[in-house]
């Protein structure tokens, strides 16, 4: 059993208890973003507890946020603000290229929850190697 099977709505309402998105949806719907996000984690990927329940966190609030969004049939999906400005004052962002040029990643910069998520499991995918006893036959 890993630490984020227990993981409920009322841990992820504790974690972001400052942001309105988890006071204006349901725990229905943190319980279905909560599966969302358990079927695409990569547990193995991350070996430390406290970092994981991080990850799975943001993970799980990018599909709360994302789901919210969804409209139906006409639904259109929205990325993260890249430039704004007021008054005369402006403001640019970038998103990495390699995140918006990953097919996988890609779907993870829609939501800054799916940003903030990338930006955790980033440094733990970069030069991951796994080796494998065997041999082969001629």
């Amino acid at each position: 059993m890993t630490v984020i099977t227990n993981l409920t709505n009322t841990d992820v309402r504790d974690y972001f208890y400052k942001d309105s998105l988890f006071s204006s949806i349901t725990d229905k719907e943190i319980n279905r973003a909560l599966l969302e996000a358990k079927s695409v984690i990569n547990e193995s990927l991350i070996d430390d507890n406290d970092q994981l329940k991080i990850c799975f966190y943001y993970l799980t609030a990018h599909f709360a946020c994302l789901n919210t969004r969804m409209g139906g049939v006409n639904s259109v999906g929205q990325n993260i603000i890249m430039s704004e400005s007021a008054e005369g004052v402006s403001a640019n962002y970038a998103i990495p290229e390699a995140f918006i040029k990953n097919p996988v990643w890609a779907a993870y910069t829609k939501t800054e929850y799916g940003y903030r998520y990338l930006s955790l499991i980033y440094p733990y995918t970069v030069g991951n190697i796994v080796s494998i006893e065997g041999a082969t036959t001629p």
